[in-house]
């Protein structure tokens, strides 16, 4: 982060002998969730801070041990994508801390290896697999709903995905060969954004 002089300033600390693994700038709120983890006593959080970088709080969740990514949905869900040796999965509490969900892969696809997530522009949350190398999509409540393979000979080794709302595309980026492939999500743009139309509007008129 910079100031108004464009020098380098520090927002947040970690806290003290905890490792920071994730970060998510959130686009609504304009939080900072932190993703954070102590190896030795095996203990996990997801801090979250104002713009400014004063902690509000903190979430503590048994369902995960290290949360490799963290982002947020649009209820304000914060969705970590969990790597555990044993079971990986990902793990969805509400903005307040309260567990609510986790999803342990697809059926019949064993090995799920959840890493980078994000979140569409009607609240699925798309995970990469680096399993299977797909991108798993699921709904705002957990149910599994596709799963998108990754062109293998455009790009090699896919390791982070990410959103566009603007134009509704998925962006995957590769770490072996420096590509970038850029799918479109959803064409049904009618239904995003769309204000709400009121069916009594035209006979409240003619009364005013």
């Amino acid at each position: 982060m910079k100031d108004k002089k464009d020098k380098p300033s520090t927002l947040i600390n970690s806290k003290e002998s905890w490792e920071t693994l994730s970060v998510f700038c959130s686009f609504e709120s304009d939080d900072i969730l932190v993703g954070m983890i102590i190896h030795n006593i095996n203990r996990a959080m997801v801090v979250r801070y104002s713009s400014d970088g004063k902690e509000k709080h903190f979430i503590e969740c048994e369902h995960y041990t290290t949360p490799l990514f963290v982002t947020e949905n649009h209820n304000q869900d914060v969705v970590v994508s969990n790597h555990d040796r044993n079971s990986s999965s990902v793990v969805v509490t509400n903005g307040g801390g309260e567990y609510r969900f986790s999803f342990n892969g697809p059926p019949k696809e064993p090995g799920f290896k959840p890493r980078s997530i994000c979140v569409d522009g009607l609240s699925n949350i798309l995970v990469y697999d680096d399993n299977s190398k797909s991108i798993v999509m699921i709904d705002v409540d957990g149910h599994y709903l596709e799963i998108f393979q990754v062109q293998q000979n455009l790009i090699q080794s896919p390791r982070c995905v990410s959103y566009s709302i603007d134009n509704h595309t998925v962006f995957v980026y590769s770490s072996s060969n420096s590509h970038v492939v850029v799918s479109r999500h959803i064409n049904r743009q009618e239904y995003l954004g769309k204000p709400t139309i009121d069916p009594d509007a035209d006979k409240k008129k003619k009364k005013k």
